[in-house]
C-alpha cells in the first residue's frame, strides 16, 4: 500500500488534495475494512506530504509556522490519533499554501525529488494557517406531531401450503403451514 499513498502523496501535491475525497469518503463507510484501508492510506498519505514538506530546501520555501515533522506524525498516528488527523489538516493547509504560491513546483515519484523550470528557481515566504473548525453546540428538539395515518392498499395474493403428518391410526400427529407471497416463488 506504501506505492499506492506515495502516487496519491504527488497527486495531492501536484494537483491539489481534491485527490483525497474518494478516500475521505471510504474513511467514514459503515463497512469496517474498508474504512480501516481508507484511513490507514490517508495516514500514510499525509505522512509522506509531510515528508515532502519537511525536505524542501528553503531556498524553494520558507513554511511558517512548521507544521508538525514526518515523526511527529508517525508518532501522533501512534499514541494519540485524534491529534494526528488535526495535524493532517496543517500539513494539508500548507500543501495547499505551497502550491498557491508556487503553482510551478513539482515533486518527483521516485526521490521525492522537487523540480522547477530552469529559467525560473521558485522562492516563496509561507504562512499557513490551518483552518480550525468551529465548534457548534447543537439542539435538536423533536417534533412532537399526532398519530400519523397508515391505510393499507393491498396486499400481494398469498399462498398457503399445509403438510399434515398422520400416524398409521390417521390420527393427525403434526403439521406444518407456510405462507408465502404468490408473485415470490
Amino acid at each position: 500500500m506504501q506505492s499506492l499513498a506515495d502516487e496519491l502523496a504527488y497527486r495531492c501535491f501536484n494537483e491539489g488534495c481534491a485527490a483525497l475525497a474518494k478516500y475521505l469518503d471510504d474513511a467514514s463507510s459503515d463497512d469496517r475494512n474498508t474504512s480501516a484501508i481508507a484511513r490507514s492510506l490517508m495516514g500514510d498519505t499525509i505522512i509522506i506530504l509531510g515528508d515532502i514538506v519537511e525536505k524542501m530546501p528553503s531556498e524553494f520555501v520558507r513554511v511558517s509556522p512548521t507544521p508538525p515533522s514526518r515523526l511527529d506524525l508517525l508518532y501522533l498516528r501512534a499514541a494519540r490519533p485524534m491529534e494526528f488527523w488535526n495535524a493532517a489538516r496543517n500539513v494539508i493547509t500548507t500543501v495547499t499554501a505551497i502550491k498557491k504560491a508556487l503553482p510551478e513546483l513539482r515533486v518527483g515519484p521516485h526521490a521525492r525529488t522537487l523540480k522547477a523550470t530552469e529559467e525560473q528557481q521558485p522562492t516563496a515566504n509561507i504562512e499557513a494557517h490551518p483552518t480550525v473548525p468551529p465548534v457548534v453546540n447543537v439542539t435538536v428538539q423533536p417534533i412532537i406531531q399526532g398519530p400519523i395515518a397508515v391505510s393499507v392498499m393491498s396486499l400481494p395474493q398469498r399462498e398457503t401450503i399445509v403438510a399434515v403428518k398422520r400416524d398409521s391410526d390417521g390420527q393427525i400427529i403434526g403439521s406444518t403451514q407456510i405462507e408465502v407471497d404468490a408473485a415470490t416463488q
